[in-house]
């Protein structure tokens, strides 16, 4: 499993979504990677305090997203990952 996020949601952002998901005692193992627009080094750096496994800008042509994504489940499906 991994989740998807995005920084840019409505109610409640991505970052304060993933402090919730990472204070929970089963959901923190669960690799999270934003897919996001926001290129904000600041966004970057929390994310990653916050113990993401990646972030990926998305790109403006549906093209090139749709090779990230290609990849992105290409890498994590071949990686071991915890069992809870």
């Amino acid at each position: 499993d991994i989740i998807l996020l995005d920084l840019n949601m409505p109610k409640i952002n991505g970052i304060e979504f993933l402090e919730i998901l990472k204070n929970d005692a089963v959901l923190k193992f669960i690799p999270t990677i934003i897919l996001t627009t926001s290129s904000n080094q600041k966004d970057l750096l929390a994310c990653y305090n916050l113990g993401i496994a990646g972030y990926i800008l998305k790109p403006l042509k549906y093209e090139d997203y749709m090779s990230k994504i290609e990849k992105l489940l290409a890498y994590w499906s071949i990686n071991e990952l915890k069992k809870v």
